[in-house]
């Protein structure tokens, strides 16, 4: 009698570890899905403020030959397309704020993966920043565009071989 009480206590000791063991893969892989996720969405959110910013030649080149300040330059050319993309650069911002905010609490073999994906997102909000409230000359603004973007290209690469390397 005690053999088989011993016996159902083991198996069921072991099914509790099975369990525990498929609900972390489980929620690794989740993880792993929502993490790959952002990235993707983060590199598109960047890719389309530097191509945007890449408007702003012209719009400097209109400031210098009407004498214009860069804003009025820039509401004058842009109008409301340029508020409305400046709009959704917001609201982008905001969900992807709140996506990075929610895995916050990475299962240990994604904590490096999680470290990297936040560098990568301040890379994304210094982007964010300068796209929307370029400053200095255009000489200046284009330097630091170029800078940002060598950055996040290389913070993405390390990303890319953290993530290669859990599975």
């Amino acid at each position: 009698m005690k053999k088989k009480a011993i016996a159902g206590i083991l198996l069921f000791t072991v099914f509790l570890v099975l369990l525990g063991c498929s609900n972390r893969e489980r929620e690794e892989k989740a993880y792993e899905v929502k993490i790959r996720g952002l990235k993707n969405v983060i590199v598109k959110a960047a890719s389309s403020y530097i191509n945007f910013s890449r408007s702003y030649v012209t719009i400097w080149e209109y400031a210098k030959v009407t004498g214009m300040d860069f804003e009025t330059a820039y509401a004058e050319l842009q109008g409301d397309r340029g508020e409305k993309a400046r709009r959704y650069f917001g609201e982008n911002r905001a969900n992807i704020k709140r996506i990075v905010e929610t895995l916050s609490d990475p299962p240990p073999k994604f904590s490096k993966s999680y470290k990297r994906l936040v560098e990568l997102y301040g890379i994304y909000e210094d982007l964010h920043t300068l796209t929307l409230n370029p400053s200095g000359t255009e000489e200046e603004f284009n330097d630091s565009i170029n800078e940002l973007h060598t950055e996040f290209v290389e913070k993405l690469e390390e990303l890319d071989l953290l993530l290669m390397k859990i599975y």
